[in-house]
């Protein structure tokens, strides 16, 4: 948010100063606030094309042509920075790690900037020899990308600091690949945009392939939810655009009412859908600023009004459609769209001048209006923020709200000497991590975290939290490579195939007879990829010797073969070469994990 205020306030400094010999010093300033921004969010780069137009609109009059013109330059500055740039110079850094023979991320990545900053350093100084025509148009691009990319380089300081194996280390960046990982958010996984599987409303199923997707997480309570809206772009419109976004414009704007939080139960409750209190401040004034300076811009300054709106709109209901959240959130969002309700306040501004302008305009034959003009524009700049301070201090004020850090503190201090907590998500890990890490309460206790439990550089670094012997994980790292494997979607193999061919682990994993007890008729083995016919008959008299009974009174569901806790007598099987997966009964055992092995 400061990245996305400071570059506007620049450009239009800039706009004010254009004829001034050494005003470009603005866009260069520009540039590195860019590259640096970069380093914290990507939201700042969705600025460019109002910055751009803010320059057009100074410089030369519309016209289509250059519109048009200007709009692919505009394509092209993103590209370079998000592809070239953001993305490319990572990607370079593989080549680099062969050339150098290290995998080091701190050591490779930060040559591959320094060679980056070399050739535009490079660039800028021989501009003149490439074209003395365009020189300094030449020598000012040169020196806008390398100001992004030595702000960009501030990412540096994310490996060099992996590097030294913090206690926290989140995606362990160290290595190339993880690095480029990270840089990329492979993380957070890909939504499909504009063509894809969703919904379909009348299988109850996410089958459906087609144009402008919006509902295609396969989770169970994203499912649930989705029958709520007879299609995508209702969808798109009640729970994207009314709830995620415009509730939180008018939350910013008009007043908050009572709502229920992303995330939380409704427990049977039906207060206000959108949680929305017009009159919360007794009038939106806001909210009415805001349109009136819209409406007053739009007739003042066309082009200067159409380069606010697209900054309002790229960084609202654009990162709407970019983002496709699926519902429920776990946690409320409005902070995603402040760049939004920053273009929004600009017009606020704007309606609060215009008022003021209104008054001189009607009183300019008076004697008092001068005063009266200052008087209502006094109001009018006070009025507003005072009386929304009033109304939200209380939410908003900490002062002896210690409950994260009581909550933490006594749970922490549940555990016996080196015990072990299980968390689940953010909201529950850390303030935990802060009591250990900061004040340094309960460090011998671990906390360790199911999310994270998923992935394998957790896995490692929680093992290597306590010293050999008090490890309450003794996985090599052989193991927990082959583990990540085993999670991959699995694919039809052969009786004949050896598990040490196909994965390179062996062992063989026995479930004990308390916890076969516990599961009787609540657990259903899916063998995934059974195959039918003369196979099937191998495999099941193979499945006999490995101590399965009933196998032949199995059953065949949705192409999947499935059989009752209560046939099995012996786990002592290889469960990875004949592809069984454990499934919980949702009935009984809802989402309650049960591992066999390495799965």
């Amino acid at each position: 948010t400061l990245s996305t205020a400071l570059v506007v306030w620049l450009v239009l400094h800039w706009a004010e100063r254009a004829e001034e010999t050494g005003s470009e010093r603005y866009i260069l300033i520009i540039a590195y606030v860019l590259g640096l921004s970069t380093g914290v969010h990507l939201l700042n780069l969705l600025a460019i094309p109002f910055m751009a137009m803010i320059m057009y609109f100074r410089k030369r009059n519309f016209g289509w042509p250059s519109f048009t013109a200007l709009m692919g330059i505009v394509l092209a500055i993103f590209l370079i920075i998000y592809l070239g740039i953001i993305k490319g110079l990572p990607k370079i850094a593989i080549t680099f790690s062969k050339i150098m023979g290290t995998n080091e991320a701190n050591i490779v990545i930060g040559s591959v900037l320094l060679f980056g900053i070399l050739i535009l350093s490079a660039l800028f100084i021989f501009a003149g020899s490439i074209s003395k025509v365009q020189k300094n148009l030449i020598r000012l691009g040169a020196a806008s990308l390398l100001l992004i990319v030595i702000g960009y380089s501030s990412y540096e300081i994310i490996f060099i600091r992996s590097s030294q194996n913090p206690t926290i280390d989140e995606n362990d960046p160290e290595t190339v690949q993880a690095a480029i990982s990270y840089l990329e958010r492979e993380q957070y996984g890909n939504t499909d945009l504009f063509r894809g599987n969703t919904f379909n409303n009348f299988s109850g199923k996410i089958d459906d392939n087609k144009l402008f997707p919006r509902r295609g997480s396969r989770q169970g309570n994203h499912i649930k939810n989705y029958k709520n809206y007879s299609s995508d772009s209702d969808y798109f419109w009640r729970y994207q655009v009314k709830k995620m976004y415009w509730r939180y414009f008018l939350w910013q704007f008009a007043g908050r009412g009572p709502s229920v939080e992303a995330g939380v139960s409704r427990m049977e409750a039906k207060p206000t859908e959108d949680g929305v209190d017009w009159f919360q401040f007794g009038i939106p004034l806001a909210f009415l600023l805001g349109m009136a300076g819209m409406v007053y811009q739009f007739k003042r300054d066309y082009y200067q009004a159409l380069s606010v709106l697209a900054l309002f709109i790229l960084t609202g209901i654009a990162i709407i459609f970019y983002l496709n959240q699926p519902d429920p959130q776990p946690r409320e969002r409005d902070y995603s769209y402040v760049g939004s309700f920053f273009a929004f306040a600009i017009w606020v501004g704007i309606g609060a001048s215009a008022i003021f302008d209104r008054i001189l305009t009607l009183l300019r034959d008076k004697p008092f209006r001068i005063h009266t003009a200052l008087g209502a524009g006094f109001i009018l700049l006070i009025a507003a923020p005072v009386v929304m301070l009033s109304k939200n201090y209380h939410t908003h004020d900490r002062t002896g709200n210690y409950l994260p850090w009581d909550y933490s503190y006594n749970i922490l201090q549940t555990c016996e000497p080196n015990g072990i907590i299980f968390t689940n998500g953010d909201n529950d890990t850390f303030p935990l991590w802060y009591l250990q890490e900061v004040e340094g309460i309960r460090t011998d206790v671990t906390v360790a975290n199911l999310s994270l439990l998923n992935t394998p550089w957790y896995i490692r670094q929680l093992r290597d939290s306590r010293p050999e012997g008090e490890r309450f994980i003794n996985l090599t790292d052989d193991q927990i490579v082959a583990d990540e494997e085993l999670r991959r979607p699995l694919t039809p193999m052969k009786i004949s195939d050896s598990l040490e061919k196909q994965y390179k682990v062996s062992g063989r994993f026995r479930l004990n007879s308390k916890v076969k007890e516990t599961i009787e008729e609540e657990f259903t083995l899916i063998f995934e990829d059974f195959p039918v016919g003369d196979k099937s008959e191998k495999i099941k008299k193979e499945l006999r010797k490995l101590g399965l009974k009933k196998v032949n009174n199995s059953r065949q569901i949705e192409g999947k073969e499935r059989l009752k806790g209560s046939d099995i007598t012996n786990f002592d099987y290889d469960v990875v070469e004949y592809n069984f997966v454990p499934y919980g009964s949702e009935n009984n055992m809802g989402s309650m994990p049960i591992y066999l092995g390495a799965l």
